[in-house]
């Protein structure tokens, strides 16, 4: 049996989009750019909000938000179905380019989504890609931690709990978020991607251990 999904108005949610091979798929500038090109077309079609992305060489992050009905499987399904056909088009190819249907888990509170923007963000660093969040460029990170005239996305509001009032001070408290070591990421990814029950002793153990270094 399939699992049922949450969908309805204002639900935020972490959705996880593996390509079919699990190997390094996307390489090159055009096709991060294709992907987020894609990405935001069928959010603004389907009124989706997105809050947060990276793009890994083989899978995608992604945190958004749906303000108009069930809209997710909309968003998720047209740019999935685009996204393959651009690539095979592209790289002259043919077959399927995710290996299974978007995953997805709600976000339900204001630590959980700090912890997801971190988790996201540093994807890159537990890789092995690179030293610090702000040398990847294909991920949201720079809008969070320094100042963009109208970036792409829209700042998720758990973002506003952080730092002091102004700008400067909230964008310094993530820097600093980001750049804590002391969650293993074992734990990390069985919380965030993990199908736990939130009930279980396992559930309640990571999230005392994810939220641990959160300043909210």
């Amino acid at each position: 049996m399939s699992k049922i999904r949450i969908l309805g108005d204002d639900i935020h949610y972490h959705v996880i989009v593996r390509s079919s091979t699990g190997g390094h798929v996307f390489q090159c500038d055009e096709d991060c750019e294709r992907l987020l090109d894609l990405l935001f077309s069928y959010a603004n079609r389907f009124d989706a909000i997105i809050y947060n992305y990276v793009i890994m060489h083989s899978h995608m992050h992604l945190m958004l938000s749906t303000q108009n009905g069930n809209t997710l499987d909309k968003v998720m399904h047209g740019f999935c179905l685009a996204a393959a056909k651009d690539y095979n088009k592209r790289h002259q190819c043919i077959g399927h380019l995710w290996r299974h249907r978007y995953r997805s888990k709600v976000i339900d509170n204001d630590r959980y989504a700090l912890a997801c923007l971190r988790y996201i963000h540093r994807n890159p660093v537990a890789a092995g890609l690179v030293r610090a969040p702000d040398d990847w460029p294909w991920s949201a990170y720079r809008y969070y931690s320094s100042e963009f005239e109208n970036p792409p996305i829209t700042l998720h509001p758990s973002y506003f709990l952080l730092g002091g009032a102004s700008n400067e001070e909230r964008q310094q408290a993530y820097r600093e978020l980001t750049k804590i070591d002391e969650v293993s990421r074992k734990n990390e990814t069985a919380f965030l991607e993990g199908r736990l029950q939130r009930n279980s002793r396992r559930y309640q153990y990571l999230a005392q251990q994810v939220f641990r270094p959160l300043p909210v």
